[in-house]
């Protein structure tokens, strides 16, 4: 009786943390979407052209950090020194980018 009261006492300790825990709901991760993206090209300093997008189940303090693939690097857009897209209310960032061959967003 003692052994059973006992086994009861550790399986409460041991399940009822876990059965709280599934009942909460399982944030979505953030999706970045691209809607309008620059031509591939080279690219160089010359010339900047539009990108924008929006954020599915992110927060509107975060920022969307954008790059650029040209000259076999990868470049933080639109210059180093101002590297952060905001979020709009509804989750839509814009901005303007150098070209690149390739281009990408990093949900910060």
């Amino acid at each position: 009786m003692k052994y059973e009261r006992l086994l009861f006492v550790a399986l409460t300790l041991v399940a009822l943390p876990l059965l709280t825990t599934a009942c909460r709901p399982v944030p979505k991760a953030p999706v970045i979407s691209f809607t309008l993206v620059p031509v591939a090209d080279p690219g160089g300093p010359e010339s900047l052209e539009p990108i924008r997008g929006a954020v599915q189940n992110g927060r509107s303090q975060d920022h969307v950090l954008l790059y650029s693939y040209s000259a076999d690097s990868w470049w933080v857009q639109p210059f180093a020194a101002h590297p952060y897209t905001d979020l709009r209310g509804d989750l839509s960032w814009q901005n303007s980018i150098h070209l690149g061959r390739q281009y990408a967003a990093l949900l910060v």
